[in-house]
């Protein structure tokens, strides 16, 4: 086990002290105690109870990676191929410090996703795909998205970006959303998805 402080102590030390403004990932250093509370919650808000792997979408330095790792489940992740690019980059360094896998993937609207593996739970924090990455005016097709991730998933647990007064989303997906500090989440397993969608396969 490791404590709050000795993590952020190991990360320092592997980027030779704190990043410079500019720097890849600095925003979340050094706004730490911020983006460290907002993971901690995230993961209080769920029932780990059999979780043994998890795969995090959009690990960026790892935050969540590690707090899911300090309950004992073993977590790989995911990242776009540009930040995977940086060999000597500030999310590498924080990721290998940590010993996480992370795989090269970038989620596209109505396109299958190449999950290096099958787990337990995908979980996402501050989602990009569903909403900054999409043209103007394009709604994220998230029943392409969960009958394409449920192959490799049993559940899903996802805090996204949107902060709208409704989540834009078809009336058959309110049910798996809830909105706190802000934002909307989104939580349901496979089982819950197949008793919407009878002819899953």
């Amino acid at each position: 086990m490791m404590t709050e402080e000795q993590y952020k102590e190991l990360l320092l030390s592997k980027l030779g002290g704190m990043p410079t403004k500019r720097t890849d990932g600095a925003k979340i250093l050094r706004g730490w105690p911020r983006y460290m509370d907002e993971k901690r919650k995230f993961v209080e808000r769920y029932d780990w109870t059999g979780i043994k792997t998890a795969i995090d979408i959009g690990t960026g330095i790892g935050f969540l990676p590690w707090l899911l790792m300090e309950k004992g489940i073993k977590v790989e992740a995911t990242e776009i191929d540009y930040e995977l690019s940086k060999p000597d980059g500030t999310y590498k360094k924080c990721t290998d410090a940590i010993g996480l896998k992370v795989h090269s993937m970038y989620i596209f609207n109505n396109k299958a996703m190449n999950f290096p593996g099958k787990y337990d739970i995908l979980v996402a924090n501050r989602t990009m795909f569903d909403k900054d990455t999409l043209p103007r005016g394009e709604q994220f097709n998230w029943e392409f998205f969960l009958k394409d991730a449920f192959q490799y998933v049993d559940k899903i647990y996802i805090k996204s970006n949107h902060g709208s007064k409704r989540y834009p989303a078809p009336e058959w997906f309110q049910p798996f959303l809830f909105k706190t500090d802000g934002n909307w989440h989104i939580k349901l397993s496979k089982k819950e998805y197949q008793e919407h969608f009878r002819d899953y396969k």
